[in-house]
């Protein structure tokens, strides 16, 4: 179909990158949907950057998607020659060192290093 999705990238800002079969590419912002129903579990930053493609459409593990026409409607598009570079940016951080400076995992990741280090 035109609007399947060939390739989806998770960007910062609960934003993500979109290229689809009809050739079309832009960003799709997803924080409008993130207090929605199973759309909170994309919150977390983590599981948010699990997004992939299903049959075409944008998914994550846990079933949540998006439509194609919402998609459509939503697209940003992107000029062919603007660079990513800006939009995946994460201040300097890696997603691990995002994950790994989480108030939950903190905690976590120092036990284990602790218990390696002994």
């Amino acid at each position: 179909m035109y609007w399947d999705v060939t390739i989806v990238q998770p960007l910062k800002n609960y934003r993500i990158y979109v290229e689809l079969e009809n050739g079309q590419r832009g960003i799709f912002d997803l924080k409008p949907y993130l207090d929605q129903g199973t759309f909170r579990e994309l919150q977390n930053v983590y599981y948010f950057n699990q997004v992939d493609i299903l049959f075409g459409a944008v998914t994550w593990p846990h079933e949540q998607d998006i439509a194609p026409d919402t998609l459509m409607a939503g697209l940003v598009p992107l000029d062919k020659a603007e660079d990513l570079t800006e939009l995946t940016e994460t201040e300097g951080k890696t997603t691990i060192e995002e994950m790994v400076d989480h108030p939950v995992v903190k905690p976590l990741v120092a036990a284990v290093k602790g218990f390696m280090d002994a």
